[in-house]
């Protein structure tokens, strides 16, 4: 069952977390770091989905009410400790992103929106979202599995995954 919750970040949260997106994409830059073909190709570029992932993920840590640090440089690490993964889209009917590589063990939620307003979608573990079925690969870039929202967990599930009611 679907049952989105749309979460409202207020003007620090927002001037935080856009600035962690600044300096990951930032970093990106100054580092050479090459992004896969097939992935991060949105309509405003890759500036405008690292300023978005982080907003996010700080609204997935404000709906769970726990501490989000914002790191940077850490990409294979949880976007919220210990195990949380947030994967946001500029698509409105987007599905939830995994990658072969990605940890079984680790929490993936799916986010839509747009500042200052995000909505979850749900979520799934990363083993669970492996499936052959979902597997995509469009023109040859970045392999992944693209699960439709009607098979994920909802939002409240996932906070009580985390003993928070």
């Amino acid at each position: 069952m679907h049952s989105p919750v749309k979460i409202i970040l207020d003007q620090f949260e927002m001037t935080h977390s856009g600035y962690v997106g600044f300096l990951r994409r930032l970093e990106c830059v100054t580092r050479k770091r090459v992004d896969q073909p097939g992935r991060g190709e949105f309509k405003n570029g890759y500036w405008e989905n690292d300023i978005q992932a982080a907003f996010s993920e700080r609204a997935v840590a404000k709906f769970l009410d726990i501490p989000w640090t914002g790191s940077i440089g850490s990409f294979k690490g949880a976007d919220i400790d210990p195990d949380i993964q947030v994967r946001w889209t500029p698509y409105e009917n987007g599905k939830l992103i995994i990658r072969p590589g990605d940890a079984d063990n680790h929490k993936f939620v799916l986010v839509t929106g747009d500042a200052p307003e995000y909505i979850i979608h749900g979520w799934m573990f990363g083993a669970y979202g492996k499936n052959t079925e979902w597997a995509y690969n469009k023109n040859g870039g970045a392999p992944c599995f693209m699960i439709p929202r009607e098979y994920l967990w909802t939002p409240q599930d996932l906070k009580n995954s985390l003993g928070r009611v």
